[in-house]
């Protein structure tokens, strides 16, 4: 087994985007798989281009990403500039005719649902390891530096969301020290939020 230490923890950059559009693609489940390649790959450049996100990969001796972390310090304002920043790709991704179903409930949602309360401007907003570098610390790792980001900006808790039907994403956060804060529906789909206090 390789341990994290074999991993170099470094910032995500612009050219890393395709890699971890495959890693988001191939190890996480949620409705932005559903929208496509190129709706993930402006998900992330936009992204990375807001001003409140901070983003890590952890990469081997061969430049492959292993995972990478995406967080932000103003998560209602990134929330805000993604959202219009997405329209136009979503509306591209949800004109295919396979995607209609999903693009009603997707703007009905928008429309309905309520972000969690109370408002958190910390939000750990993406963390992803492959599955052939799982259980090596890297996940561990790649959360201490976006905590290392929060704390020089003052910030004493984050949150997470999590599909409430990924019961071991869900440990694994609980594992690292999230505590269980409420569940709602997003984008009618249920989740669960988790929040890390830091001391």
């Amino acid at each position: 087994m390789i341990g994290a230490d074999a991993f170099a923890i470094r910032t995500l950059a612009p050219d890393d985007i395709d890699a971890g559009v495959h890693l988001h693609a191939a190890t996480l489940d949620g409705v932005m798989n559903r929208l496509g390649h190129r709706f993930l790959t402006v998900f992330h450049e936009a992204a990375l281009q807001h001003p409140s996100t901070r983003a890590f990969v952890a990469a081997g001796t061969d430049g492959r990403l292993a995972g990478f972390a995406v967080a932000t310090l103003d998560a209602p304002s990134f929330h805000r500039a993604l959202r219009r920043r997405l329209f136009p790709a979503l509306l591209r991704a949800v004109a295919a005719p396979q995607r209609w179903t999903l693009g009603w409930r997707m703007a009905r949602a928008v429309v309905a649902e309520r972000a969690p309360r109370p408002v958190m401007t910390a939000e750990l907003l993406l963390l992803s390891v492959d599955p052939s570098a799982r259980r090596q610390g890297i996940a561990r790792r790649l959360l201490e530096v976006v905590e290392g980001e929060f704390r020089r900006h003052d910030v004493d808790r984050y949150r997470v969301g999590v599909r409430s039907h990924l019961e071991e994403s869900r440990r694994a956060y609980e594992s690292l020290g999230f505590v269980l804060e409420q569940r709602m529906p997003v984008l009618r789909m249920p989740m669960t939020y988790l929040v890390r206090h830091l001391s």
